[in-house]
Formats: C-alpha cells, structure tokens, sequence
C-alpha cells in the first residue's frame, strides 16, 4: 500500500498531466466525462477519485479527533455533485 505522501504525489502528477493535456489539446467536457476507450483521460476521473479517498482515509486514521466524516459520505457528496 502506498504513503499518504506517495499517493499526494501520484495526485499531483495526475492533475500536472491533466493541465498539460487541457493547454495542448484544449477541454471540452466530453474529454473529461466521457472520454472513450483509448483516450488519455479515459481513467483519469475514476483513478483521481480512487487515489483521493485514499488519502483522505489516512487523514481520517490520523486524526484523534471523534465524529470524523468518514469516506463513505464524501464518496456520497461527491458522487451526488458530479
């Protein structure tokens, strides 16, 4: 299993190549949210989301905090706003 700094890292690369794909070929939202088979970005959304609540799951373990908002509702909130 990767680091918390490892998986910040892979998302700040993923969203690096993203940017470089926007400005080279600019964006139209069929690129992001429907992107087909053998596009460049035809995981990306799924793979971001993925590596995201990864990250937000160890913050969540590493906070002592009680009545932390757990993955599962920010998978909801997201899913619902997309």
């Amino acid at each position: 299993m990767s680091t918390k700094a490892e998986l910040i890292k892979e998302l700040i690369d993923m969203q690096t190549k993203f940017i470089k794909f926007e400005h080279e070929n600019g964006m139209h939202p069929d690129d992001y949210y429907n992107p087909g088979a053998g596009h460049e970005l035809e995981t990306y959304k799924n793979d971001f989301m993925e590596k995201a609540i990864q990250v937000l799951d160890m913050a969540h373990e590493e906070k002592i905090l009680p009545g932390n908002v757990n993955s599962s509702r920010i998978f909801f909130l997201f899913k619902t706003i997309s």
